[in-house]
């Protein structure tokens, strides 16, 4: 093993240890949110993690003796903090079962440099030589996440090998969120098609950006298809109000679920129609390059979010809302914030789907106004719009059911015809986990935004 490795930029799409292959972030990044920059979904589905469950299933078993021994060419903030939330039970991690075999990356001021500290081979560190002096090999069960170092390695002795993802059915612990750009396991292969990939990524967004912004959305989608940026349609829109009666000159309220914030782009191309947006938090670059138009921003606060958005409907004009508050990537839905249910004596809900090949166009730690450009390089995506019949929501605004049922029950319908999960997770729930804050960006004065 080399002295030093590099993690950060591109040297690190290269590297893959035992553990699995990781992405560092900048430098400069806290150590409390490195281990997650690597998504737990590519570690989970990238093989090597049957043996992971066997070991616990054993440090369940025997937890006084067991001893569960990971060895990866990763730095160890990046696999001690996921083998022990995903893996390892907490007998086996109290009964000192769960041991780390890893480098260390070096640290300045506080924050990881992205170098990482000089040592010899792992398998010859303190911490396996000890595990294995105490213990008969019956009880050690090692496993790796891809890389064939671990054949060259005399931890090979000792473990056991069988290469295949795991299903998500059989993940220890439900994986709802996580963080970081690549949407693949960037083994060395992988890693490097990715590099060559980037520049003509980087003109293919720019490409599909202008045409986006310049042409009508029955022309832009056609050449967009072509570029591999399709959607497809699943259910009928509702048709356009008549004037007349004035209760049907009011707008629509369109009720998603958030994928990315491109989502009420596509149901404005599905509508044919234009909409309004409304988010709690939109970065101004990506605000500047939405083709329609200026984001509504909401101020957290119930009284004059319900008001701006009961004056847009007012005003004739079609408003989408997504209640989760934030993006989830994974097949579940967030609580829905029930105020919604409160403006309108209909909504219709529209459940999105939506696909992408390399990077994700959504992060909880990293640079917002990247968003949208990470999902226009993609080589190939495809978002999914499905129309669902509308809901009444009269009797709430009548006083006759909360707000809350209505909210449950539209989030109950969206993630049946998705074929989701619901779950009471929400944003508060998402940035503690990913960025150990509350996910409110509050101004000098305080205020949030």
């Amino acid at each position: 093993m080399a002295k030093s490795k590099l993690f950060p930029a591109v040297f690190s799409l290269l590297l893959h240890g035992g553990g699995g292959a990781a992405t560092m972030p900048p430098p400069h990044v806290p150590a409390v949110t490195v281990h997650r920059c690597m998504p737990p979904a590519a570690r989970l589905a990238g093989g090597g993690v049957t043996e992971a469950l066997e070991a616990v299933t054993l440090t369940r078993r025997r937890a006084a003796t067991a001893t569960v021994v990971w060895a990866s060419g990763m730095p160890r903030v990046m696999v001690e903090p996921f083998l022990r939330e995903y893996l390892a039970s907490p007998a086996a991690a109290a009964a000192g079962g769960v041991v780390v075999a890893a480098r260390e990356m070096k640290v300045v001021w506080g924050f990881y440099t992205g170098v990482m500290e000089d040592g010899g081979e792992v398998a010859a560190s303190p911490e396996v030589r000890r595990a294995m002096a105490k213990v008969d090999v019956d009880d050690v069960v090692g496993f790796s996440g891809g890389s064939m170092d671990l054949l060259r390695s005399p931890l090979v002795s000792f473990c056991k090998s069988k290469w295949r993802a795991l299903p998500r059915r059989e993940y220890p612990r439900p994986l709802v969120f996580h963080d970081g750009r690549l949407a693949f396991l960037p083994t060395p292969l992988a890693a490097a098609a990715m590099l060559v990939w980037l520049p003509f990524g980087a003109a293919l967004a720019a490409a599909r950006l202008a045409v986006a912004l310049a042409l009508p959305y029955r022309l832009a989608t056609l050449l967009l298809a072509a570029t591999g940026q399709s959607w497809r349609l699943r259910g009928s829109p509702p048709p356009p109000r008549a004037g007349g009666e004035p209760r049907r000159r009011r707008g629509q309220l369109y009720v998603c679920n958030h994928r990315t914030l491109i989502d009420p782009v596509y149901v404005s191309i599905a509508l044919d129609r234009p909409v309004r947006a409304v988010s709690y938090s939109l970065s101004r670059v990506s605000d500047l390059l939405s083709p329609i138009g200026a984001t509504v921003r909401l101020a957290r606060d119930r009284a004059h979010d319900g008001a701006a958005m009961a004056r847009l409907l007012d005003e004739g004009v079609h408003v989408v809302v997504c209640p989760e508050g934030t993006t989830c990537r994974e097949p579940y839905l967030l609580r829905f914030s029930p105020l919604f249910a409160e403006l309108a004596d209909d909504v219709v809900p529209v459940a999105l789907a939506a696909e992408t090949a390399t990077f994700y166009g959504t992060t909880a730690g990293g640079w917002k106004s990247m968003d949208a450009l990470c999902y226009l390089a993609n080589p190939r995506m495809c978002y999914t719009v499905e129309f669902l019949p509308a809901v009444d929501a009269s009797p709430v605004r009548e006083g006759k059911a909360a707000s809350t049922e209505l909210a449950n029950a539209v989030q109950r319908r969206m993630a049946e015809a998705l074929g989701y999960e619901s779950t009471m997770l929400t944003r508060k729930d998402k940035y503690l986990m990913l960025a150990g804050n509350d996910g409110v960006v509050r101004r000098r004065d305080g205020a949030a935004k």
